[in-house]
């Protein structure tokens, strides 16, 4: 029997929605822009018919079909007919995959599909990860460390998200969702022409990158060992594969061994580490379609730099512990089991892998051995879905004092989140670094920076004294063919801080809630340099505040 061409329109909608991530008309991490209405009653129907479909046994091939023509049809903002085909292919197993068990409630999948939508009432939400039974201990201020005390410095780098296909003098308005790469056609004016070294709205070429490893070779004796917190691919999102994925994960980590082959190296997984984007299944999807691939091609690039209890958990759920040096351990987090874009996540989203369970667990040990521990993951937990959220902040809060450095990636931007007690909600626990991008897509210049800590000595509090970040002007760059990397500016210096604790950056909200010069600062940081207008005061102070206070 036919299907009737209305359901077949809905149900191509709906794969569209799902497979592209997009809530309209605001962008995703995916890097598209849908412009058309979407709201909530449209977005359950056309899952709900989705899932009636499947469960009448049409197939995937027949319904991607239908869907590439309908996506074509509908004309979204960059997306042509080559991107509709290579997304559809690329999410079909998933989407319909999840789309097809009992438990995906179109009503929970639509409430991050679309930014109207109410989250629904699940009787699986919200879920705990149960602490040990240890009491927290005391509250202690942190000391500042001696005059003269030596410090160790780390380089954190992250998105690099570099473009094996980028070429100079192609367009960067191709109308898909990345440009200036083969095969768009070439740029006609000087705005929409991409730059040797690189353009504002597309991902870098190898030599830009290549050009930060040259002068972090040059400066290697300032830092001591490096966190990588992960995307590594560019945004070409419909046509990757994992061959590619890999292929570019590859090409990097061998840049690294190549410029700062002496440099210890700790990596966390990104969202676009993986085909396709946010991808990342529990361990009772197995198969083709499971996460092992990924797991083991990392653990084959970084097992020159952890011991083989990291390895084995990394082969397991994408996360791992390590020690750094006496006294410090670097917890490495698959943050991607708390991405809202994650769909398997609308299988059974309740602790995927054990992952929180296996930290507390962890953050136990380290306290217990008195211990420090660095945090490194790639979304912030700002970003993460609710109940995998509340429970990573509920162990943020227990081991408040076991915990010494959070960072962080995936926004591009250089940020940073201070996060506040569960009982008192003026008193700050912890601060997440939010660190810059090598990648200038989403118009940023290309940053990295330092983080300054506690360095090797009797009761060292492995904590944080400093930031420094630097940055190369692509625009200079691009006019003059040459890169120049530069000092940007010292976090404490320039915000006028006497120390690096929680307090102090909760004192520094307050200061740039009254002046607007510091403010500005802080913003003009954010993008690394790249002027972005008029502020939002109140959006950009809620920015540094988690969880947010209550209305």
């Amino acid at each position: 029997m036919p299907l009737p061409t209305s359901c077949v329109v809905v149900a191509a909608a709906a794969l569209v929605l799902a497979s592209l991530g997009e809530t309209a008309p605001v962008s995703s991490s995916n890097g598209f822009l849908l412009e058309t209405t979407i709201d909530c009653d449209l977005c359950e129907t056309v899952l709900s018919i989705v899932q009636a479909l499947l469960r009448e046994n049409r197939s995937e091939d027949f319904i991607a079909a239908i869907v590439t023509r309908i996506c074509i049809s509908l004309k979204f903002k960059n997306v042509d007919s080559t991107v509709c085909s290579g997304i559809v292919q690329s999410f079909k197993d998933e989407v319909l995959t999840v789309l097809n068990v009992d438990v995906a409630d179109p009503k929970l999948i639509c409430s991050h599909l679309v930014s109207s939508c109410p989250a629904p009432p699940n009787p699986t939400k919200p879920w705990y990860v149960p602490l040990p039974d240890t009491p927290k201990p005391p509250v202690l201020p942190v000391p500042a460390p001696p005059p003269g005390s030596p410090v160790n410095r780390i380089l954190h780098l992250s998105d690099i998200h570099y473009d094996p296909l980028y070429t100079p003098g192609l367009t960067n308005q191709c109308g898909e969702p990345l440009c200036c790469r083969t095969p768009n056609a070439k740029g006609t004016i000087p705005t929409n022409t991409a730059g040797f070294w690189g353009d504002y709205a597309c991902d870098p070429p190898l030599w830009l990158v290549e050009s930060a490893f040259q002068y972090l070779a040059s400066v290697q004796d300032t830092f001591d060992w490096i966190y990588v917190t992960g995307d590594l691919p560019p945004h070409d999102v419909w046509s990757e594969t994992r061959e590619s994925v890999l292929d570019v994960i590859g090409v990097t980590y061998d840049l690294i061994r190549k410029y700062l082959p002496d440099k210890p190296v700790y990596s966390a997984i990104g969202n676009h580490d993986t085909n396709p984007v946010n991808s990342f299944p529990p361990q009772f999807i197995t198969g083709n379609l499971s996460e092992q691939w990924l797991y083991e091609g990392l653990a084959e690039q970084w097992k020159d730099w952890l011991p083989e209890d990291a390895l084995t958990t990394l082969k397991w759920g994408g996360f791992y512990v390590a020690k750094v040096q006496e006294g410090l351990k670097v917890i490495s987090l698959q943050t991607n089991y708390g991405n809202s874009e994650n769909y398997w996540l609308y299988m059974n989203e309740t602790d995927p892998a054990g992952h929180l369970a296996w930290l507390a667990e962890q953050l136990q040990i380290a306290e217990d051995n008195g211990e420090k521990v660095h945090l490194i993951g790639h979304i912030p937990p700002s970003q993460t879905l609710h109940s995998w959220g509340y429970n990573f902040y509920n162990i943020l809060n227990r081991y408040e004092s076991t915990i010494v450095g959070q960072f962080y990636g995936h926004t591009h931007s250089d940020e940073f989140i201070v996060m506040y007690d569960q009982k008192n909600a003026t008193r700050p626990t912890s601060v997440a670094f939010v660190e810059p991008s090598i990648t200038t897509f989403i118009g940023v210049n290309p940053g990295f920076c330092l983080s300054v800590i506690d360095g090797i000595r009797s009761n060292s509090t492995h904590s944080m004294l400093d930031k420094e970040c630097y940055y190369m002007n692509l625009t200079d760059a691009n006019l003059h063919n040459k890169t120049n990397w530069q000092f940007e500016y010292s976090a404490k210096k320039s915000y006028g801080m006497s120390a690096f604790q929680p307090v102090d950056f909760d004192g520094l909200i307050g200061r740039m809630a009254k002046d607007s010069s510091l403010l500005d600062s802080y913003v003009l940081y954010r993008s690394k340099m790249v002027p972005t207008g008029p502020v939002n005061v109140t959006a950009t102070i809620e920015s540094l505040i988690w969880p947010p206070p209550l209305p």
